[in-house]
């Protein structure tokens, strides 16, 4: 690895274990950025060494904080990137040539690609093919720089067609993909929100604020008026920290709760997402992890009592049961089609870094 994407490489790792590189999207850009600089500066001289470069460094990136999917997400991304960009070439350059010899056609097989090979089976390019294949890949990820950049943009112009007039609508906490897609249905409908404050961070706060500054009827509820005011609801729209790979969500704690009251009222669940959270991980396979304490109680208030243990979880892990919907950036799902999404942006290969 060059010195300029180590160096690049180190800053992120340092970041992402500071938590100065916070949410999904932001770590996701940060992401993508690191491993672009890879394939762009990097020595190598196979699409075989290319892979093993992103992967190690994906695996430094995902031991830092493996409570962040998206980290991991991406690193999968540009792997399949780079499978594609390698099996299209192969296919190309192994079509077989037709030559007549006394009257008779024989298949060849391509002189350039017999060249491409080394004794090991590994693909090396010639330096301006090398440059092509570099530029392909470029290509694509930049694509994939467009598409998370869209993603909140693309969610939000499909709110028209799930958010009705006059609709009461109960959302928790505050979320940026849940806030435009609120104001781009105010924008032609009107109706009502709800919004759950999410003790202890109390970031319902933000949202309750925002929504009112764009003209919204928005009111503030306390978590445990949720089950009481469900009756009223028409739909609960929230959004997801991760889909796993069998449908179910980790979402901010209290979210299960939610669910579960929407469950017993069939109100429907409405889970947003962009397709850059869609993760190949399964439920408890890497750990939800937690945060500090003193989020949750205060140091002082328990500075003398002893044997004190709090638990202070990062998500809230929601069963496929309980999603009526998946709205992504390329529309909506069902929680039992993920595995067909898997398999559109993934290889499996790629599974375990």
């Amino acid at each position: 690895m060059d010195r300029d994407s180590l160096l690049l490489l180190t800053t992120l790792v340092s970041k992402l274990r500071r938590r100065q590189v916070k949410g999904s999207f932001a770590t996701a850009q940060a992401t993508v950025a690191c491993l672009r600089s890879i394939v762009s500066k990097a020595q190598w001289q196979t699409m075989g060494e290319l892979i093993e470069l992103l992967r190690d460094a994906g695996k430094q990136l995902v031991r830092v904080n493996q409570t962040e999917y998206t980290i991991g997400n991406m690193v999968r991304r540009v792997l399949f990137i780079v499978r594609q960009e390698m099996a299209a070439r192969d296919e190309r350059e192994s079509e077989p040539k037709a030559e007549s010899d006394d009257g008779r056609v024989r298949l060849t097989r391509s002189l350039s690609l017999s060249l491409l090979y080394d004794d090991d089976g590994e693909v090396h390019f010639p330096e301006d093919d090398g440059e092509t294949v570099c530029e392909a890949l470029l290509g694509g990820i930049d694509e994939l720089n467009d598409e998370l950049k869209n993603a909140h943009k693309n969610i939000a112009d499909q709110a028209l067609e799930h958010i009705h007039a006059d609709d009461v609508i109960l959302t928790f906490g505050h979320s940026r993909t849940v806030e435009q897609f609120l104001k781009a249905a105010a924008r032609k409908r009107k109706f009502k929100v709800f919004v759950a404050q999410t003790a202890p961070s109390f970031a319902g706060h933000t949202m309750a604020v925002n929504l009112a500054a764009a003209n919204i009827d928005s009111t503030l509820i306390d978590d445990a008026a949720v089950f009481a005011l469900m009756a009223r609801v028409n739909k609960v729209v929230i959004s997801a920290s991760a889909i796993l790979a069998d449908g179910s969500l980790l979402a901010v704690p209290g979210t299960h709760l939610l669910a579960l009251s929407c469950k017993s009222h069939s109100v429907p669940l409405i889970a947003l997402s962009g397709m850059y959270k869609v993760s190949m991980a399964f439920s408890g396979e890497d750990g939800g992890g937690g945060g500090g304490p003193g989020e949750v109680l205060p140091f002082e208030e328990v500075a003398e009592l002893e044997r004190v243990h709090v638990d202070n979880p990062s998500f809230d892990h929601i069963p496929p049961s309980l999603v009526s919907l998946l709205l992504t950036n390329y529309g909506g799902y069902n929680t039992s089609y993920v595995y067909r999404v898997l398999g559109e942006y993934y290889n499996s290969e790629d599974a375990v870094l």
